[in-house]
């Protein structure tokens, strides 16, 4: 769990303050990539992100990148 998505996960969770609904969907899901092999390739952090917004696309959020998400993950 040292070097695994869950790592970066709740830490980004906290500070965007996703809601606990939000965030059991977006943990489950991110349950389901560490079964799929090819989500290895990724850094961690990464795939975090990733779920994170895949999470606020799905529930429309008004920003589902915004600048502190960018600042916070250092990801585009």
């Amino acid at each position: 769990i040292v070097n695994s998505s869950y790592r970066f996960f709740d830490p980004f969770c906290k500070a965007l303050g996703l809601e606990q609904k939000n965030k059991n969907l977006a943990h489950y899901i991110l349950e389901l990539s560490l079964l799929q092999p090819k989500f290895l390739n990724y850094p961690p952090s990464l795939v975090a992100a990733s779920v994170i917004y895949l999470i606020k696309k799905i529930r429309k959020s008004e920003s589902s990148w915004n600048p502190l998400m960018n600042s916070l993950v250092g990801y585009d």
